[in-house]
């Protein structure tokens, strides 16, 4: 059985204005989509922007394995 992964928060940085009130997790995949409650949140580098009342799904999402 594969071991579940862990959901990174990784902390907002300054000069990210388009992101803004969106938490970023770190995703295991490098690219592709997540639908979360209606919305599409695109992963991009490893790395996806959610809205704060999405992140737990986001986290079960990443720790599931997609």
């Amino acid at each position: 059985m594969a071991r579940p992964r862990k959901a990174e928060v990784i902390p907002e940085k300054d000069t990210e204005k388009k992101n803004e009130g969106l938490v970023t997790l770190k995703h295991f995949a490098k690219s592709g989509r997540v639908f979360i409650g209606g919305e599409i949140y695109p992963i991009e580098d490893g790395y996806i922007h959610v809205k704060p009342e999405h992140v737990a799904k986001a986290k079960e999402h990443i720790k599931l394995g997609g």
